[in-house]
């Protein structure tokens, strides 16, 4: 007997939809079939289920086949993994690399790591409006790893140059604006 397990208690997948036909005058209902899981379990023997299963799109995601060997609770917990366990492991694995790059010196590169994983993140499309966004020259590169490299080198050079300098505040040109000589000037009326 094949297994499977879902995250969800009450899955139930579609595998043959129901519709409604004519035949001769008449509207008749052609009954669908559907795979539904019992408190986050499913156990067959139809090769044409677990065949629908093992294709399905969302197997591995939102529900998985149990191997022979493995209890299915020992699979469950694998695939409950919460997001905060998640996350705890990801702090955790700063964490080491911060006390590696302190035992080794740490004065290799220092970009925040909480910056890096930003830019990671984001899909191709997102770096290129960023990189757009940001006017940094991304012309010619076709990977993801040399666009997040060109966003970071034009943040490091942007902080280097704004280091040292003052910025002046700058004063409004755009005419229309209330209270320029360019506004009363047209709020004038003419005779």
């Amino acid at each position: 007997m094949t297994q499977y397990i879902s995250k969800y208690l009450n899955l139930k997948l579609i595998n043959k939809a129901s519709y409604t036909k004519e035949v001769s005058g008449s509207i008749i209902d052609v009954p669908g079939s559907a795979i539904q899981f019992a408190e986050g379990k499913y156990e067959t023997d139809d090769k044409k289920e677990i065949a629908f299963l093992d294709n399905h799109p969302n197997c591995g995601n939102v529900f998985i086949k149990v191997p022979a060997k493995e209890d299915a609770g020992k699979a469950r917990k694998k695939m409950t993994e919460t997001l905060e366990d998640r996350n705890r492991k990801k702090e955790q694995k700063k964490i080491e690399k911060k006390e590696k790059e302190m035992e080794s010196g740490g004065q290799g590169e220092e970009e925040s790591e909480e910056e890096k994983s930003e830019l990671e993140v984001l899909s191709f499309e997102e770096l290129k409006k960023l990189a757009k966004k940001e006017k940094v020259d991304i012309k010619g590169l076709k990977k993801k790893t040399d666009i997040i490299e060109a966003i970071e080198a034009a943040r490091e050079k942007g902080k280097e140059e704004g280091a040292g300098e003052e910025k002046e505040e700058k004063k409004p040109s755009t005419p229309g604006i209330r209270g320029s000589k360019e506004t009363k000037e047209k709020e004038k009326p003419e005779f």
